[in-house]
């Protein structure tokens, strides 16, 4: 049970951290184009949508390393035991 509850609280502390190096990492290097932005804003949706998914890669790869990260904090916890 105590290595169940070491792998949750591992994963899910890597899934935050991870998120938000993402996160911080997108918004960096993220550049407008506002010349362009004027020419569809004609083009825009009039409904609000609530929940968008362009891509389930990022979501994939988040998961994997926080995965891989706890998997091996875990084994490692192991070995100190």
């Amino acid at each position: 049970m105590k290595r169940v509850l070491l792998f949750i609280g591992v994963f899910a502390a890597t899934y935050l951290i991870v998120q938000i190096a993402f996160g911080s990492f997108m918004t960096l290097f993220y550049t407008p184009n506002v010349s362009d932005a004027w020419k569809e804003a004609g083009s825009l949706s009039s409904t609000i949508t609530l929940m968008s998914f362009p891509s389930i890669l990022p979501m994939i790869a988040t998961l994997m390393i926080s995965g891989a990260i706890a998997y091996l904090a875990t084994k490692l916890a192991d070995k100190k035991v």
